[in-house]
């Protein structure tokens, strides 16, 4: 084997290792957090709720609790929420993504998200069980 050959055959290795370590990366900034919120007026919220607090205020209620919060990647699929709740997630271009909120068979709001990295995205104020106000969040964290 000749000095140039090994440099070639060492080059395409780190490409590889290069571009593998690009694709971990990508992957692991793609991950969304779904996250179903009740809100009330009584009662304190919720302290993995602190980062969006001022954001979930703005809908008029005083306190929040989590019911529940998913982690699941940044591609098209159903999310799976609480009280018939769910979240389905179109074909993502970039980080802009069709989403539809439902209720059982009722599609509550479709819209398209541009998620920018630790800005979370509040899709509406939804009637829940009994008395509940339910609000649905979505983050794409920031990635450290």
């Amino acid at each position: 084997m000749n000095f140039a050959s090994t440099i070639l055959r060492r080059a395409g290795v780190c490409a590889c290792l290069a571009l593998l370590a690009f694709t971990a990366a990508a992957t692991a900034a793609e991950t969304l957090e779904v996250i179903l919120v009740q809100a009330a007026n009584d009662g304190a919220s919720d302290p993995a709720l602190q980062a969006y607090l001022p954001l979930l205020a703005k809908s008029g209620f005083q306190s929040y609790r989590t019911v529940v919060r998913k982690a699941v990647p940044l591609q098209a699929g159903d999310v799976v929420l609480a009280q018939g709740f769910k979240a389905t997630l179109g074909q993502a271009e970039g980080r802009r993504v069709p989403v539809t909120i439902a209720r059982g068979e009722a599609n509550l709001i479709r819209t398209t998200v541009n998620f920018s990295p630790g800005h979370p995205v509040v899709l509406g104020t939804y009637d829940g069980d009994g008395d509940a106000k339910l609000i649905v969040v979505l983050v794409l964290p920031k990635q450290p």
